[in-house]
């Protein structure tokens, strides 16, 4: 296998995400500001050694997407300029990035050895993953989030980052390697989504596997048993754990925190941590701003003008709703690019060609449940997730390109 720069440069921006999805929560500081640089240095990389491709559907695609880059950059720069507030430049970073990454692998992916070597990466970093969170176990067992005596998480993992990040890279394993190690990694992965505890997380989880079953286990009958076994033995034990731990109020109060929310409120905007009552204050801020910033997007003055609930250097949580917080950061127009944008991408996944190959048909269905993925998490708002949004965009740069290619070639 040749190492081209440009497979260097993947590996690389991989690894780095994975090796800071692991140490996110050691990430204050001058870490917190190495990070932010070197991922602007990939930004950089990503535009300049990307391959030119004339295919014009990738075209309007990079414009759509570069056009979104814009619109948030204008109000962000502005910010920094003006004000020195650079919370709203890092937000605006990160999704620059993975918009890049996702024309990375639309260009660059224009055969089937790249997509080979993709898929081998990120299978890898999943691997380092779960020997990672293995080693944490051993030596710190019990010390996790919720307290129910699972996982370690401690002070060196993110939970919702770490849950997001290994269910975008449990669909790595759908793609065909005709390997037994395939089978034991997607179980492996399976059972870490079932004991980090997050429930968006188990659900999608469980919607990769049922549209996956077929494509996932497409010759080797027994591997189908092997695998219902284990999931029956895990979700048996599991369950069993569950209501041992549950047992104690103390926990169940600290794992059900929406209820005692909903308790003290009395009001069904604060389920879901809270989520319809940020959407609903950061709404009513929108409408309120000036005719030029519900446009263009939040701009800061002055130190002096952020206060209350501001939408930058505020002491409030973010929106949590990837539409609200695209809105926010660039305007109405922003918002109306960052559609178009899913819309287009949309449109080139659902696309079938007669010419596909068994490899072309399970790189779609990745890409078709990569979408749907990220679209059920709109709500909880990952937009900046950057590790969970490179992986996912990755997988549907990658379906794109094979179904331009087999588009074109069909009409040959």
């Amino acid at each position: 296998m040749v190492f081209s720069r440009r497979k260097l440069l993947i590996a690389a921006y991989l690894l780095l995400q994975t090796l800071s999805t692991l140490t996110e929560g050691l990430q204050t500081g001058a870490m917190d500001a190495a990070v932010n640089a070197v991922n602007i240095v990939f930004i950089v990389l990503f535009v300049l050694w990307q391959p030119r491709c004339s295919l014009p559907q990738v075209r309007r695609i990079k414009f759509i997407a570069r056009s979104l880059v814009v619109l948030l950059a204008v109000p962000a720069v502005l910010s920094l300029v003006l004000s020195g507030e650079s919370s709203q430049i890092t937000g605006a970073a990160r999704i620059w990035l993975w918009v890049e990454s996702l024309l990375f692998a639309l260009a660059w992916c224009d055969d089937a050895s790249k997509a080979d070597f993709l898929f081998s990466v990120l299978r890898r970093c999943a691997f380092m993953v779960l020997v990672a969170l293995l080693l944490f176990n051993v030596f710190s067992y019990g010390e996790t989030a919720y307290g129910l005596g699972h996982l370690f998480l401690g002070s060196i993992l993110s939970l919702p980052t770490l849950s997001l990040f290994v269910l975008a890279l449990l669909l790595a394993f759908l793609y065909p390697n005709g390997k037994l190690l395939r089978l034991f990694g997607f179980t492996a992965l399976l059972i870490l989504i079932a004991l980090l505890l997050k429930r968006s997380v188990v659900v999608a989880a469980l919607v990769v596997l049922a549209v996956g079953w077929q494509s996932f286990f497409p010759r080797i009958r027994y591997q189908r048993l092997v695998f219902a076994f284990l999931a029956v033995v895990v979700a048996v034990i599991f369950a069993a754990d569950m209501v041992e731990q549950l047992q104690s109020s103390e926990l169940v109060a600290e794992r059900f925190s929406d209820m005692k929310k909903l308790e003290a409120s009395d009001d069904l905007r604060y389920l879901g941590s809270g989520r319809l009552r940020l959407v609903e204050m950061w709404w009513g801020y929108y409408v309120s701003s000036s005719l030029p910033e519900m446009l263009l997007g939040q701009v800061v003055g002055s130190p002096s003008q952020v206060t209350g609930i501001r939408y930058l250097g505020m002491s409030w949580p973010m929106p949590h709703n990837d539409a609200l917080d695209v809105l926010l950061r660039g305007g109405l127009l922003a918002l109306m690019v960052y559609i178009a944008l899913w819309i287009t991408l949309y449109r080139a996944l659902v696309r079938t060609h007669p010419v596909w190959t068994a490899h072309d048909k399970m790189v779609q269905t990745i890409g078709r449940l990569a979408l749907f993925v990220y679209v059920i998490h709109i709500p909880i708002g990952v937009v900046t997730k950057l590790q969970f949004m490179t992986v996912i965009v990755l997988y549907i740069g990658v379906a794109i390109r094979a179904s331009i290619d087999a588009q074109v070639q069909g009409r040959r």
